[in-house]
C-alpha cells in the first residue's frame, strides 16, 4: 500500500506536466461517466431497488377483465364486483378501494380544479405514509362511516392552504361538500402512481365519491383496488380465487350477454408503477455504455500514446531493477489518478442529471423524485473507475516490449521510438465507428418515429380552440334540466366578443373518452369502440370534415324514434368493408335503432392507449357524465378562466369550472414524451459522433506523425499532394469501412433483439440508412482528411530534418 501511495504521488507530479493530456482525459470521461452513472442510478431505481412501502412485494393491484366469445376485452372495474372483493376477504389480508377523479376547491377564490383521490382507511394502513401534519384516516374514518374528513399532499397544503401550521381541524369546500382536515402528508411521501401521472392533491373517503355502486353495466377506467396477498397465497393462487368468485356474482346479474365473461387482473406493485418506462430507461443505459466505450476507446489511444512518450523513462526503470509489475502500477496510478477525478465529477453531473430529468421528465417516467446519490451509485462510480483504470493501465503495458526496454539505452533515440502497431490502431478505429454506427442508427430510428408522431397533423384545427367542462353541483338533477343548462351556457359563450364558434360535447377530441359497445341490427357485437355525445355544430367547430352523408340536426337527440349516429370513416371501413355504411342500422340496446346519417374524417391521437383510436363514433349530445363545450375563438381572442367564471356565476353560483384546457396544450403535454425521447436521442448521437471523431481524429494523427518521415521523402520527390493524400485516405478508410460493416451487423442484432424483447412497434425506416451513412462517411473523412492535410502542407524539408 505504501508503493502505490507513492506512486500515486509521482503520477500525480508528472500529470501536473502533461495538462493537456490530463484535462483531455478527464472532460472525456467526467461526461460520459456522468450520463452513466445517473442512467444506472434510474434502472437501479426502477428495475432492482425495493419500493419504499412496507411490504411492498406482497403488494398487488387489482383490477377486472371483461371477456366476450373467449376474446379478452379492456380492463374496465365495475364497482359492485370490487365491492364485493374488499366485503369477502379470502385471499387478502388488506384491501384499499381508490377513485381517481378531479374536484374543486369551492371555498378558494381560484376554485382550483385539483386531483382527487377516494379511497379507504387501508390506504394509509397499507402504505404508511408519513405525515407532516395530523394523520390519516383511522378504522373509523373508513368504508360506510360517512365521516367526511380530509388528507392533504404536502404540496396542496403549500399551493392552496398557504402553509398554514394550523389547518388541522378546518374546514375546506370540495364540490357541494364540506371536509374537516386531519393530516399532511410529508414532503418525503412518494405516492404510488397507480393510475395517474399526477400526484394526488386531497384523499377523501370513499364514501364520498358519487357513483353508483350497483350498476354492473357501469365500467371504469379510473377505479381500482390494491391489496396485501395473505402469507403463502401466491399471485396466480389470489387470482384464480378472485376471479371465481367475481364471475360467479357476474353471471347472476340481468343482461349478460351469452359467452360473457369476467376475471380478475393482478398486478405487482412494482410492475404497475413502472409499467412500460423500463423500455425507455433501458435504452437510454445501453445508449450510454455505448458512449462509454468510444470514450474508452478514445482514452486507450491517448494512454498508448503516452506508453510510447514515456518510453525512455521506463527504460531506464527497467535498467534500474524495475520489473513489469512495477512498470504496471505507475501506469496504473496514472489512470486511476484521471479515472478518479473524472468518476468524482461524473457525480456531480449525475447530480444535475438527477435534477433535469425531474424537471423534463415528471409525469412521464416514474419514482424520479426518489433519484439520489445513494451507496449503491457511489460503490458502482468507484467500481467503474477502477476497473477503467486498470484496462487502461493493462491496455498500455501491453504495448510495452520490457525485454528491449534496456535496448533502447543503446539507441540514439532516432527512429527507435515504440510505437502502436497498425492492427492495435486500425482495431480501435473499426470499434469506434462500429459503435458510433450503431448508436447513429439506434437514435436515427427514435428520433424519426418520434417526429413523426410530434408533427404528424391532428386532422382537425386545434389552434384557438378551447375545451370546457362543468360541474352543475346539485342544483340540476334531471337531463332535460341539465340539457336546458348546456344550451343557455352555449349561447352566452357564443355572445362573448372573442368567440367564433361553440359546441356541446361529451369530452375533448384527444383528451379523454368512453367507450360502449356497439352491435348490429340483430343484436350481436360488433366491437366497443370510443364515442362522444356532440351536438350539430361540433363538425363545425372542430374543422372536421364530414366525408359523406350529414351531421346531426338541431332537432336531433336521442329521444327520436330512430336515433341518428355518426361514424368516423376508420370504423366505417370496419363494419362495411364492401359497401357503404350510410344508412345502416346499428344498436345500442334492443328496439333502440341507430341509422348511420354521415361518416366523418378521422383525426388523430398521439400516443393513444386503444389499439385502433382513429375507430369511433358520435351520438347525439345529452346530458350524459360530461357537461362539455368545445369553444373555437376568433384570431388573437383570448378567453380566461376567470372570465368563464364569472359567465357561470351570472347563470348559477353553484356551477363550477370542471376542466378549462386550450386543445394545443392537450397536443403538446401528449406529444411532450416524444419530444423528449428525440431530444435524448439526438444529445446521445451528437455526443456519440463527437467523440468518434475525435478519437478517430486521434489515432490517424498519430498514425499519420508516425509516417511523416515517409510522406516527406514522396513529396520532395515530387510526388502530387492529392496522389499522396488520396493515398492515405484510402489506407485509413479500411478499419473505417469495416467498423460501418460492423455497425450495420450490430444494428441490425439491436434491432432484433429489442423487437423480441422490449418494443414490438419499432420500425425500421430507410431514412435511417439514407442519414446514417453520409453522416458516419463524412465524420470519418473530416476525421482523416486533418491529420493528412497538415503534413502535406508542410514543407517536407521539416518532415526529413525532424527524423
Amino acid at each position: 500500500m505504501k508503493a502505490l501511495i507513492q506512486e500515486l504521488k509521482l503520477a500525480l507530479h508528472a500529470l501536473c506536466r502533461v495538462t493537456g493530456f490530463s484535462a483531455t482525459i478527464i472532460t472525456t470521461l467526467s461526461l460520459t461517466l456522468g450520463a452513466l452513472i445517473c442512467i444506472f442510478n434510474l434502472n437501479h431505481l426502477l428495475l432492482v431497488k425495493e419500493l419504499p412501502y412496507p411490504d411492498a412485494e406482497q403488494l398487488v393491484v387489482i383490477k377486472q377483465l371483461t371477456k366476450e366469445q373467449g376474446k379478452e376485452g379492456a380492463s374496465a372495474q365495475t364497482i359492485p364486483g370490487m365491492l364485493m372483493w374488499y366485503k369477502n376477504q379470502t385471499a387478502t389480508s388488506s384491501m384499499a378501494m381508490l377513485y381517481y377523479a378531479q374536484a374543486s376547491i369551492s371555498d378558494h377564490p381560484e376554485q382550483p380544479r385539483i386531483q382527487a383521490a377516494y379511497t379507504t382507511n387501508e390506504y394509509f394502513s397499507l402504505l404508511a405514509p408519513p405525515m407532516h401534519l395530523g394523520r390519516g384516516f383511522s378504522d373509523d374514518e373508513g368504508f360506510e362511516q360517512h365521516r367526511a374528513v380530509a388528507v392533504l399532499s404536502y404540496a396542496s397544503w403549500q399551493k392552496w392552504f398557504n402553509s398554514d401550521p394550523k389547518i388541522i381541524g378546518q374546514q375546506t369546500q370540495i364540490g357541494d361538500s364540506s371536509f374537516t382536515i386531519i393530516g399532511v402528508s410529508a414532503e418525503g411521501f412518494h405516492e404510488p402512481r397507480l393510475h395517474r401521472s399526477e400526484d394526488m392533491a386531497i384523499f377523501l373517503p370513499w364514501d364520498f365519491q358519487a357513483n353508483d355502486v350497483t350498476d354492473w353495466g357501469m365500467r371504469y377506467g379510473s377505479v381500482l383496488a390494491f391489496a396485501k396477498l395473505k402469507t403463502g397465497v401466491t399471485m396466480k393462487q389470489a387470482s384464480a380465487n378472485l376471479s371465481k368468485s367475481l364471475n360467479t356474482l357476474f353471471l347472476d346479474q340481468d343482461n349478460v350477454k351469452p359467452g360473457e365473461s369476467m376475471s380478475a387482473q393482478l398486478t405487482s406493485f412494482k410492475d404497475t408503477i413502472i409499467g412500460d418506462s423500463q423500455n425507455i430507461t433501458l435504452t437510454l443505459l445501453a445508449g450510454v455504455i455505448g458512449l462509454l466505450l468510444i470514450a474508452a476507446t478514445n482514452v486507450t489511444n491517448l494512454f498508448l500514446s503516452r506508453a510510447a512518450q514515456k518510453q525512455r523513462t521506463m527504460a531506464i526503470q527497467a535498467a534500474l531493477g524495475a520489473k513489469p509489475g512495477h512498470l504496471f502500477t505507475a501506469m496504473f496510478a496514472e489512470s486511476l489518478i484521471l479515472c478518479g477525478i473524472s468518476a468524482l465529477i461524473g457525480l456531480v453531473i449525475a447530480g444535475w442529471g438527477f435534477v433535469l430529468l425531474g424537471e423534463l421528465a415528471a409525469g412521464h417516467l416514474p419514482r424520479l423524485n426518489e433519484l439520489s446519490l445513494d451507496a449503491v451509485t457511489l460503490l458502482f462510480s468507484a467500481l467503474i473507475a477502477v476497473s477503467l483504470a486498470a484496462l487502461f493501465a493493462k491496455l498500455s503495458s501491453r504495448v510495452v516490449n520490457y525485454e528491449k526496454l534496456k535496448e533502447q539505452l543503446q539507441c540514439s533515440g532516432k527512429g527507435s521510438g515504440l510505437q502502436v502497431s497498425s492492427s492495435t490502431r486500425n482495431i480501435l478505429v473499426c470499434s469506434q465507428v462500429a459503435l458510433a454506427s450503431l448508436l447513429l442508427m439506434g437514435g436515427a430510428v427514435v428520433i424519426e418515429q418520434a417526429v413523426s408522431t410530434v408533427l404528424k397533423p391532428l386532422g382537425f384545427n386545434e389552434q384557438q380552440l378551447m375545451h370546457l367542462r362543468i360541474d352543475e353541483g346539485e342544483s340540476y338533477t334531471s337531463n332535460k334540466q341539465r340539457n336546458i343548462l348546456t344550451q343557455e351556457i352555449k349561447d352566452k359563450l357564443s355572445t362573448l366578443p372573442q368567440v367564433a364558434q361553440v359546441s356541446r360535447s361529451m369530452s375533448a377530441p384527444i383528451d379523454g373518452s368512453i367507450s360502449i359497445r356497439l352491435n348490429d341490427v340483430n343484436q350481436q357485437p360488433v366491437g366497443g369502440y370510443q364515442v362522444n355525445l356532440i351536438d350539430d355544430n361540433y363538425f363545425d367547430t372542430l374543422q372536421l370534415p364530414i366525408i359523406r352523408g350529414r351531421t346531426f340536426t338541431k332537432e336531433t337527440s336521442l329521444e327520436q324514434d330512430v336515433l341518428e349516429i355518426i361514424l368516423s370513416e376508420s370504423l366505417a371501413r370496419k363494419l362495411a368493408p364492401t359497401g357503404d355504411a350510410l344508412g345502416k342500422i346499428f344498436q345500442l340496446n334492443a328496439r333502440e335503432p341507430l341509422k348511420v346519417v354521415g361518416i366523418a374524417k378521422d383525426y388523430y391521437v398521439p400516443n393513444a392507449n386503444q389499439e385502433n383510436p382513429a375507430e369511433r363514433y358520435y351520438l347525439p349530445f345529452t346530458s350524459f357524465i360530461h357537461l362539455g363545450f368545445d369553444i373555437k375563438l376568433k384570431t388573437n381572442g383570448e378567453l380566461s378562466k376567470q372570465q368563464v367564471i364569472n359567465l357561470l356565476k351570472q347563470i348559477h353560483p353553484n356551477i363550477r369550472i370542471a376542466k378549462f384546457e386550450s386543445l394545443v396544450e392537450v397536443h403538446h403535454q401528449k406529444i411532450y414524451r416524444n419530444k423528449l425521447a428525440a431530444g435524448l436521442a439526438i444529445a446521445l448521437t451528437l455526443l456519440a459522433l463527437l467523440l468518434a471523431a475525435a478519437g478517430i481524429y486521434g489515432v490517424l494523427n498519430y498514425s499519420t506523425q508516425m509516417r511523416r518521415y515517409e510522406l516527406g521523402i514522396h513529396l520532395a520527390l515530387g510526388a502530387k499532394t492529392h496522389t499522396v493524400m488520396a493515398r492515405v485516405l484510402k489506407e485509413s478508410f479500411i478499419p473505417i469501412a469495416l467498423g460501418l460493416l460492423s455497425g450495420i451487423v450490430l444494428a441490425a442484432l439491436a434491432y432484433l433483439a429489442s423487437r423480441q424483447y422490449i418494443a414490438q412497434q419499432i420500425e425500421f425506416n430507410q431514412l435511417v440508412f439514407l442519414v446514417t451513412f453520409p453522416v458516419i462517411l463524412l465524420t470519418a473523412f473530416i476525421s482523416c482528411y486533418l491529420p493528412v492535410r497538415k503534413i502535406i502542407l508542410a514543407d517536407p524539408v521539416k518532415a526529413l530534418r525532424s527524423e
